[in-house]
């Protein structure tokens, strides 16, 4: 993993949070772009929140990006008050003061690259203490505890390399199937090492199943020009641009009921908590005004804005097909 091995807090924290509720596959290729376009923090500040947005695209939880620009900005521009290192504070509760910054991003960043004895508790860490102590209760009831539990472990002479070691343990060795406890360098100690149950550690309850919506989303053209609007920053993919639908939260469709479309078919796009399934429709020749729908413009195939998944599945499905794969 590109993250792995450095000690430059900018880093382990863009790859932290990327890797929030996003897997590391997923993950790499984001990253390694993100790096390459705005390699330190500074860069980062300055940008547009628009082309931090664009590069964000296909990643998904796009408030992480926006937390992400506005982190930036605070590290760079304010004066924290604390003893810092290039703009970022040295211990945990000053980097939780940060815009977006957690307890376990802020662990992970005062032990990886201030090298300061921190509790750093990620899932992988989570897997490997609740098999370690055996602890039973489900999930999330039992996060407490296990994070109790791994707090008695934190190494205080080598913060560092243990929450590295630590993290890779359960990334490598303890996987949530088939962990390797013949090889483990920890099974003498572990509750479970060998054990037929060890798969079933951390206890989870079973989620209910999430919640189908359903929705209408208008492709409205215009001399090959697609009609966008602009969400609102706040909610779900705030920020971003999507096509007149009634499938999201803040969303409507003034006027367009009416109008004549040809049907192209349904998407269906998971989110965390629902799933959406949202009708297309197109409308060929759209010569109405779009006043009553919001913050919003025409753009061309080639000049569309940053776009979330959800809505380039939507122009895949009803315009743009012979450049789907660069969608």
């Amino acid at each position: 993993m590109p993250w792995r091995g450095t000690a430059d807090p900018y880093r382990i924290w863009v790859a932290e949070v990327m890797l929030q509720q996003t897997t590391v596959v997923t993950v790499i290729p984001y990253y390694e772009r993100f790096m390459a376009r705005f390699g330190d923090v500074q860069s980062l500040a300055a940008a547009d929140i628009e082309d931090v947005l664009a590069l964000w695209q296909g990643l998904g939880y796009y408030r992480r990006a926006r937390m992400l620009h506005a982190c930036a900005k605070e590290v760079v521009s304010c004066e924290l008050g604390v003893e810092s290192e290039g703009g970022w504070p040295r211990d945990v509760g000053g980097l939780m003061a940060l815009p977006g910054i957690g307890p376990y991003t802020a662990a992970a960043i005062a032990a990886c690259a201030f090298d300061i004895p921190a509790n750093v508790v990620d899932g992988n860490v989570e897997r490997v203490v609740a098999r370690l102590f055996k602890i039973s209760t489900p999930l999330p009831a039992a996060k407490k505890g296990i994070f109790a539990a791994a707090g008695t472990l934190v190494n205080e002479a080598h913060p560092r390399i243990y929450a590295n070691a630590m993290m890779e343990l359960g990334a490598t060795v303890c996987k949530p199937r088939n962990p390797k406890c013949e090889v483990c360098p920890v099974a003498a100690f572990c509750a479970l090492a060998g054990d037929e149950t060890v798969d079933n550690y951390p206890v989870k309850v079973k989620k209910a199943a999430r919640p189908v919506r359903s929705g209408v989303a208008y492709i409205l053209m215009r001399e090959g020009d697609i009609f966008l609007r602009k969400r609102g920053d706040d909610g779900l993919l705030g920020g971003l641009w999507e096509c007149p639908n009634d499938g999201l939260p803040g969303a409507g469709l003034d006027g367009l009921t009416t109008m004549e479309y040809e049907e192209m078919g349904v998407v269906r796009h998971v989110f965390t908590h629902f799933t959406l399934e949202l009708e297309v429709r197109k409308v060929e020749r759209c010569d109405v005004s779009m006043g009553g729908l919001g913050e919003g413009g025409w753009f061309g195939e080639e000049d569309l804005p940053p776009l979330p998944t959800l809505m380039r599945k939507v122009l895949k499905v009803g315009v743009i097909r012979e450049h789907a794969a660069d969608l």
